[in-house]
């Protein structure tokens, strides 16, 4: 005979709660989580958890507003008819584990919700950025709704424009009419620069995409400049140069940079940049940060074995997550708000930075 399991408190709530939308005693919208807690005799934390069992469950539903819960009519199961299609900017397999984490995790918070979601075989980067291509590859993968991750200033101005219901996740959304979430790191970023700034550098460059450059600079490259200029140091092209995005044209990018007006202070938009610039770095035995500073704007577990700790924006996953989870309902119910959701990123100090070097860096 199997030994009796003991159940936790949590589960019993679950069981509890369960066996009340079974009966129906529970229906429609529930009653929210202190009346819940008191009429079963739990604490608020122990009765939030067993909701979210039902939740993974499927039998109750987070409204779109985050706070509201509803029962499913589990007799009356619907197909998963909403189909919701990721288009990625690279392949996920290229992308910063923080960034495939996110997006693992937000097919499987979509999933939990219901829906049916997948990433496009072709990003953005195979598709060139081009409106008519991502136009014909929706035309032979039809969705309900689409997430368009980093898209740039064309693509997403285009599905600004069509019924589809479209959400920005990250990308170069500012001041279009179209639903966007991401983390705010502008703050953070310029954080960054005034702390160089503050340690006497005046030659800083920004490493960013083509899609941040054209057609125009985006919000976080124009603070940037904006920054600069504020306090007494003339931008130029110098300051966010433009290259050709490949590892040969990266590395003739800094070779160049090094060898003509050697920058005191990088900041790379991307973590991959990162390492290939501290790789670059080492190759010429140019020292972190004794001979030149670095800051990264994204975050990368790779980090945390680094000493000294790089300079870098942090953010996190789950408010974006949820979010994205909500537009979904949103988009469920046919009711699909045109919002900007962020929540503000964090900047880490580290030890990549430091005051100015004396001497001019010269190849080694």
């Amino acid at each position: 005979m199997k030994p009796l399991k003991r159940r936790s408190i949590i589960e019993q709530s679950a069981d509890l709660l369960r066996d009340s939308l079974e009966k129906g005693t529970l229906s429609g919208r529930l009653p929210g989580v202190v009346k819940l807690a008191e009429e079963a005799g739990v604490s608020k934390l122990t009765m939030r958890a067993a909701l979210r069992i039902l939740e993974d469950e499927g039998l109750v539903e987070l409204s779109e507003n985050g706070y509201s819960r509803y029962s499913v009519n589990r007799k009356a199961p619907q197909k998963k008819t909403i189909r919701i299609g990721i288009l990625m900017p690279e392949p996920l397999s290229e992308q910063i584990a923080q960034f495939q984490q996110l997006i693992i995790e937000v097919q499987h918070h979509l999933e939990s919700l219901g829906f049916e979601s997948f990433i496009f075989k072709e990003d953005l980067r195979q598709l060139k950025h081009d409106v008519s291509r991502v136009k014909g590859m929706l035309a032979k993968n039809p969705v309900n709704a689409c997430l368009v991750v980093a898209g740039s200033r064309e693509v997403l101005e285009w599905f600004a424009d069509q019924s589809l219901p479209c959400l920005a996740i990250f990308g170069r959304a500012g001041g279009l009419p179209i639903s966007r979430v991401g983390p705010s790191k502008s703050v953070a970023i310029l954080e960054g620069v005034r702390k160089l700034i503050e340690y006497g550098h005046r030659r800083i460059v920004f490493l960013t995409r083509v899609e941040r450059r054209v057609p125009q600079l985006g919000s976080f490259e124009r603070m940037f400049l904006a920054e600069l200029e504020s306090n007494g140091i003339e931008t130029s092209s110098y300051n966010i140069p433009d290259w050709e995005e490949t590892p040969e044209g990266f590395h003739r990018l800094l070779s160049e940079l090094f060898r003509v007006t050697p920058p005191t202070a990088l900041i790379m938009d991307e973590v991959p940049m990162w390492v290939g610039t501290q790789q670059f770095l080492a190759k010429h035995g140019i020292l972190v940060p004794e001979q030149v500073s670095l800051m990264a704007t994204d975050d990368d577990p790779a980090f945390y074995w680094f000493s000294p700790p790089v300079a870098h924006v942090r953010w996190q996953n789950e408010p974006i997550i949820k979010r994205i989870g909500r537009w979904s309902m949103g988009v469920k119910r046919g009711n699909v708000e045109i919002k900007c959701d962020t929540d503000p990123a964090e900047f880490v100090l580290g030890g990549t930075i430091g005051p100015v070097p004396r001497a001019t860096v010269k190849f080694k």
